[in-house]
């Protein structure tokens, strides 16, 4: 899901499935991720990608894994809730947290 914040800043939340480093499985954890851009979509600061809530995957079968249908909105506060399925355990997860605390600083 795409949310423009009122300095122009883009922000990507999406379903994290799958835990995936040097092109190899690095763990099962499953949850919510958020990536964001400085130049309107043309790059994404993927140094700064960050997991606002995981959890370890569940008991194997293939309900155990799933999660998904991440969805944000802005809050007049400048903090941002986020939903997204966390199937198994829980149904549904809610997330509020704020963008300036993951955005890069800049040197």
């Amino acid at each position: 899901h795409l949310l423009c914040l009122p300095d122009g800043t883009l922000v990507m939340t999406f379903a994290v499935r799958m835990e995936i480093e040097e092109d190899k499985l690095a763990s099962y954890r499953r949850g919510c991720g958020v990536l964001m851009s400085y130049d309107h979509g043309l790059t994404w600061d993927k140094a700064h990608e960050s997991l606002i809530h995981s959890f370890d995957y569940a008991d194997g079968t293939a309900l155990g894994y799933s999660c998904g249908h991440a969805h944000s909105t802005l809050s007049a506060d400048g903090s941002v809730l986020t939903c997204y399925g966390n199937f198994p355990p829980k149904g549904a997860c809610l997330i509020r947290w704020r963008p300036e605390l993951l955005k890069r600083v800049e040197t």
